[in-house]
């Protein structure tokens, strides 16, 4: 990793020093989606701050789960006017039962209506997920944002939630879930229970504490995250992550992803 003449000094050091004991982040991603060799399906969460890294690793997690899987992903990606994921391109999941997608590429990406500013509904989403398993066809939901489909923590759609069963149920059908947050703090609990595994980059106490309520860092694991440098120090900064499990037992090694580590 070259010495940046550009960014904030003490994160290019701080940098340095994690990049000291770095892991590729590709073994992580791996063994995130180790749910797969079981065949069950994997539910993966991934926050950090912006520009930390969260849609790039989104992206590997992706590739991975079709190297490694026959069934399909969908994404939901409405945020930018340029699509961040591969695929084929669609509105929303009306546009899918009028022109179904072809058997190639195996994502699908939902990306609203951008001359109107409509987002997906995810929770409409996540239906037509379960339809398809109910098909025998498995398959991974990207929900970048999930934050999108809650509202200070609590489900948009309340008591009746479709998603909130889904992350509960869903899995043992085929199921997937790859849920993306920078403000993890408006997520569901839903999310935070059910899933396997945690990639983790830079982010805030506030979410700090709530992942220590929810057993998934304990001091040594809260300050191994308080180590990872912040991404607004630059490029050199970025990708940096943990991958935390359930009960605090990850090991506390840190990963970067493989696209950054070659810098």
């Amino acid at each position: 990793m070259p010495s940046p003449a550009k960014g904030d000094p003490e994160a290019t050091e701080v940098a340095g020093r994690a990049s000291s004991s770095v892991a590729r982040g590709d073994t992580a991603i791996a063994t995130a989606l180790s749910r797969l060799d079981q065949h069950e399906a994997p539910c993966v969460g991934i926050i950090g701050k912006s520009g930390s890294g969260k849609t790039e690793c989104a992206r590997h997690v992706v590739a991975e789960y079709l190297r490694r899987s026959r069934g399909i992903v969908l994404v939901i990606d409405d945020k930018e006017a340029r699509p961040r994921y591969a695929g084929q391109l669609y509105r929303d999941t009306d546009e899918l039962a009028v022109r179904p997608p072809k058997p190639e590429p195996r994502t699908i990406v939902l990306r609203g209506d951008m001359r109107t500013f409509v987002g997906v509904d995810h929770e409409v989403a996540g239906r037509y997920q379960h339809a398809l398993a109910l098909r025998g066809v498995p398959s991974l939901m990207v929900h970048d944002e999930q934050s999108d489909a809650a509202h200070y923590g609590q489900w948009k759609a309340g008591g009746k939630s479709f998603l909130k069963q889904q992350y509960v149920k869903g899995r043992a059908l085929g199921e997937g879930k790859l849920w993306l947050s920078q403000f993890p703090g408006q997520v569901p609990d839903e999310p935070w229970s059910q899933s396997n595994y945690l990639i983790c980059f830079s982010v805030d106490e506030q979410t700090v504490k709530r992942m220590a309520r929810a057993r998934w860092v304990d001091a040594r694991l809260t300050s191994r995250l308080r180590s990872l440098p912040n991404p607004v120090g630059g490029p050199e900064t970025r990708g940096f992550f943990l991958l935390l499990e359930p009960e605090c037992a990850s090991d506390g090694q840190i990963y970067r992803l493989p696209i950054l580590q070659k810098m």
